[in-house]
């Protein structure tokens, strides 16, 4: 009887004491990271705690978008040198040819960074759910027959 009162009181104190130290992590809505990633780039995952996979796509993004910008090339007029008349030497022109405008740069930076942008906001989801699993002991494990639940001690 001594033994049984004595296992009763050690299990309760020791499941008090794991109550204590282990404080539950806040659940990571996979929607909410994904509403995130669409209205910034990289936002979902920085959510979801994937701060350095956050960083890539916020800087991916920002690169693609600001190299689209920079490779914007305006039409470059023809430069005229007149001919120059010194004495009874006449010295002729010279004319530097222009370069005709070309906007493909701002096309393919967009669409880059807009491939970036969606991508991250998909993976915005995913980046929760694997946060999710991260911090909890109980987990889906996909197997042949369905899916199965694992519970980690």
């Amino acid at each position: 009887m001594k033994r049984i009162a004595l296992a009763a009181v050690l299990a309760l104190s020791t499941s008090a004491v794991a109550a204590q130290s282990v404080a539950p992590m806040p659940v990571k809505d996979p929607g909410v990271a994904t509403l995130v990633g669409f209205l910034i780039p990289g936002g979902g995952q920085l959510y979801a705690e994937e701060t350095k996979r956050g960083f890539l796509f916020m800087t991916g993004t920002v690169i693609a978008f600001g190299a689209g910008l920079a490779l914007d090339v305006k039409q470059i007029p023809d430069i005229v040198f007149p001919p120059l008349f010194v004495g009874n030497t006449t010295i002729p022109g010279i004319v530097i040819p222009g370069r005709p405008a070309n906007h493909t740069g701002p096309i393919v930076g967009s669409v880059i960074g807009a491939v970036l942008w969606i991508s991250a906001a998909v993976d915005a989801g995913s980046s929760a759910r694997r946060t999710n699993e991260k911090h909890s002991r109980v987990s889906l494990v996909p197997t042949p027959q369905g899916a199965a639940v694992r519970i980690a001690f």
